[in-house]
């Protein structure tokens, strides 16, 4: 009959009461039907179990009795009842066990149990193993280790260190592991117990020491595989290996070092103390782990030793050199993140006219040179270049780089305004803000920043993030929307500073705001024509009907360009005046189309083509637009997604140029 302990179950408290009340069947104590049984337990002798036993009736779960106590299991049905003591493990019962005992109604029936504990023999230590384990149909594993026992009473823990491999199938696995070793405990007859991860492993101790233990091992794992163990007393390694058996370091560099140990047999063995020494320590030192430091230049051994037995590794130690290279870059639009300088396998970001180090290297000669360089910067002469450093020395190289004006876009991402080139390298963040408009010279970009108070204001900002102006500095509600006119000339934004949403035309320094819209649904996004005499913008005539209008830019001759039921918005000019690009949702999902300037003629790009925010270059070859790219996945859920894309005017050569998942309202670098 299985015990108490072998089914892992302890109770407690109130669990214990309820457990009583289950097996009297829930029947009144009182009742002259029902008796009770008092179980009385002494122990004698050198060891005893710290948590007690456990008390069993007619094979249900158990409650704990001390080792010298008593527990009454009462409202018990009047007959015969069997009562198990579990979990005595190291100790010997007098008597049997189970017992069969009746119970008379309206009595105690007493029962005693004497148990005798001699001392669990000790395996406290480090034990030397070999293991081969075989599961049915699978991978063969034969393994060698040690284990450290820690023992208290007939209980133990430990660790297990081991090496080996599992074969089959044509393939070898390595087994190299440590890990914890739990559930140890040592029963009487000098037989033991424990487990490693999902492996159990039951042995017998033999001799007086004690000198061996062997036994079976079963997994609890696929195919659940079994096999067999031998273990020793872990004596002293015959053989020390100190791994890398040299090692090559710059002062101040550190290092570590390893040991191998292994018996007589060749086999590794684990878990022994090993104590580091270093024969210069001028050149290098060493702590308790192996971990070296190197300290001057030179040569020196690293010794382990372990049980009378040692290795030695060496160490070398250098001054190395350093090289210094300076990036020298002219032209315009320099590279705005800088290079990447790299030689020997160390790397470091430089700027665009800045003198770095790399890290110290070994003395020889290195491939040095700068990667990372903007797609409109070249480097003058070789590279990368071969150069020479010399123990203790430095190296210096120039490298000249030479930068040309390119095709660059403003736009917004995640509540910020930035710099992106044209191909999709080298996003700059500029300041926190939205819907960027270029000015004609290119020295400004004007945008809608946060003002005071929950306004908006327009400022302006170099394109290199400095010189950041607020150009308005209104009260709530502000200006947004800001729309630089091809002869920087004017800025046009919308403000309620009137009341309702209107379109002004201001200064570029903020003076002179005057409304040129009153009345005619104004709803944001204005673009010059490239003339500058109208302005076109997002509007709504009708409510709840989103069009396209257009005013000249002395606030006279509004006119509504589109009226379809659908949504229309984000006009932009082609720079020769003759069409309007906009986003639609006539026909679905909103995409890019083009009309006339004077409206109508509304038509597809390439079929159709999905997207937002349109802009033309400059050159009216290309159109920038952004894109919803969301979608759905079973972590995240569903999503938005905004990233740019730039295609020919007729919807041909489609390349997507950022991919950060908010980038929109583009605007080209004039």
């Amino acid at each position: 009959m299985r015990s108490v302990s072998d089914l892992g179950v302890r109770l407690s408290g109130v669990a214990v009461g309820i457990l009583l009340q289950a097996l009297a069947g829930c029947s009144d104590p009182n009742s002259p039907s029902t008796g009770a049984i008092e179980v009385t337990v002494t122990t004698v002798g050198a060891e005893r179990h710290p948590n007690g036993y456990s008390v069993g009736l007619d094979g249900g779960a158990g409650q704990l009795v001390a080792v010298n106590g008593s527990v009454t299991v009462t409202g018990l049905k009047a007959g015969d009842h069997t009562v198990v003591l579990g979990d005595i493990a190291p100790c010997t019962l007098n008597g049997s066990n189970p017992r069969n005992v009746s119970v008379v109604a309206g009595s105690t029936t007493q029962v005693a149990f004497a148990l005798s504990c001699s001392s669990a023999v000790s395996v406290a230590g480090v034990w030397d193993w070999t293991e081969r384990i075989s599961p049915p149909g699978g991978y063969t594993c034969s393994d060698t280790g040690s284990y450290a026992f820690a023992q208290v009473g007939p209980s133990f823990t430990g660790t297990s260190d081991q090496v080996g491999s599992c074969s089959g199938f044509g393939n070898v696995i390595d087994n190299t592991r440590s890990d914890p070793l739990s559930s140890g405990l040592v029963f009487t007859g000098d037989s033991l117990r424990f487990k490693v991860v999902a492996c159990v492993y039951r042995g017998v101790v033999s001799g007086d020491r004690p000198s061996s233990i062997s036994g079976v091992v079963s997994c609890d794992t696929l195919n659940r595989p079994q096999g067999t163990w031998q273990a020793h007393p872990g004596g002293p390694p015959a053989t020390v290996t100190v791994s890398p058996d040299s090692l090559r370091k710059l002062v101040g560099d550190s290092g570590q070092l390893t040991v191998a140990l292994r018996d007589a047999a060749g086999s590794r063995v684990f878990r022994r103390p090993i104590s580091w020494s270093s024969g210069n320590p001028t050149v290098a030192t060493v702590d308790l782990t192996g971990m070296v430091k190197a300290v001057g230049a030179g040569k020196t051994g690293i010794t382990a030793s372990a049980g009378g037995a040692s290795g030695t590794g060496k160490v070398g130690v250098e001054l190395g050199g350093i090289f210094r290279i300076t990036s020298l870059t002219g032209g315009t639009d320099l590279d705005p993140t800088g290079y990447v300088l790299a030689a020997g396998g160390v790397a470091r970001r430089v700027g665009v006219n800045t003198t770095g180090d790399l890290p110290r290297l070994f003395a020889g000669t290195y491939s040095v040179g700068l990667s990372d360089v903007a797609s409109n910067c070249t480097v003058s002469g070789d590279d990368p270049r071969m150069l020479a450093v010399t123990e203790g020395g430095t190296t210096t190289s120039p490298f000249q780089v030479t930068c040309v004006h390119t095709t660059k876009l403003a736009l917004s991402s995640y509540g910020s305004i930035g710099v992106i080139y044209a191909d999709g390298s080298n996003l700059v963040t500029l300041a926190a803000g939205s819907a960027p408009s270029w000015s004609p010279d290119e020295s400004r970009i004007a945008f809608s920043c946060a003002g005071s108070g929950g306004a908006y204001d327009i400022c302006t900002v170099s394109p290199d993030g400095t010189a950041l102006v607020r150009v308005t500095s209104e009260q709530s509600p502000g200006f947004i929307d800001a729309a630089w006119k091809r002869d920087g000339s004017k800025i046009a934004a919308g403000s309620r500073r009137g009341g309702s949403l209107e379109l002004y035309v201001m200064n570029p320094d903020g003076s002179g705001a005057m409304p040129i819209t009153r009345n005619v649904g104004y709803r944001g996004r204005p673009a010059w024509s490239p003339d500058g005499t109208k302005i076109a913008f997002d509007c709504q005539v009708d409510a709840g009907n989103d069009d396209i209008c257009v005013i000249n830019a002395d606030g006279t001759g509004f006119a509504r360009l589109t009226s379809d039921p659908a949504a229309d918005a984000a006009a932009a000019w082609k720079p020769d005046g003759s069409q309007i690009a906009f986003a639609t949702s006539r026909y679905g999902a909103f995409e890019v189309v083009l009309m006339s300037s004077e409206g109508g003629g509304v038509a597809r790009i390439n079929g159709g083509t999905p997207g937002l925010d349109p802009a033309w270059s400059r050159d009216g070859a290309k159109i920038a637009f952004s894109r919803e790219d969301g979608g759905c996945d079973p972590d995240n859920g569903c999503y938005d997604s905004y990233d740019l894309y730039v295609m020919n005017a007729d919807g041909s050569a489609l390349v997507q140029l950022s991919s950060a998942g908010d980038d929109h309202e583009p605007d080209w670098r004039p």
